[in-house]
């Protein structure tokens, strides 16, 4: 892992309290219920997040009849995924090992945008990327665009 990423992991670790009890931007209420509806409108019933942070939004996924997997860098996320009985894991996106896995949509609304200029990634949402294809092993949805916004 790079000192970007490294940095990254103990912020995230500090503010996972913080970020568990925080409310979502209405923005992001509303892309989450559009991509549900797209998951839907294709039979989707699979979805991997990347940079599940306190799983808000893979808990939402959950309970609207995804079978969902999350991974992020944040050891304190992914404890507060598991508390919430969601399958969880530490592993970093661009060193992901999932090749066995399928998955018909995959949510990674602004984790992507952390990858942008790290040693082990290229551009963010960059699908060409080796590592972001492993396990998409089949038309799989992304988000129709990465948003960053410093007020949310």
């Amino acid at each position: 892992m790079d000192r970007i990423k490294e940095q990254l992991v103990i912020a995230y670790d500090l503010q996972a309290t913080t970020r568990e009890a925080a409310v979502k931007a209405p923005w992001k209420l509303q892309e989450r219920e559009e991509f549900l509806e797209r998951v839907r409108s294709r039979g989707g019933h699979t979805l991997l997040e990347i940079g599940a942070g306190p799983c808000h939004d893979s808990q939402f996924f959950r309970d609207h009849g995804l079978a969902v997997r999350c991974i992020d860098l944040s050891s304190r996320h992914v404890q507060l995924c598991r508390d919430k009985g969601l399958d969880a894991s530490v592993i970093e996106f661009c060193a992901m090992s999932l090749a066995d896995e399928a998955f018909d949509a995959i949510w990674a609304l602004n984790s992507l945008l952390h990858a942008e200029g790290t040693t082990s990634c290229g551009p963010p949402g960059d699908l060409t990327h080796p590592q972001a294809r492993r396990p998409v092993l089949h038309g799989c949805l992304w988000p129709e665009q990465l948003r960053g916004d410093l007020r949310t």
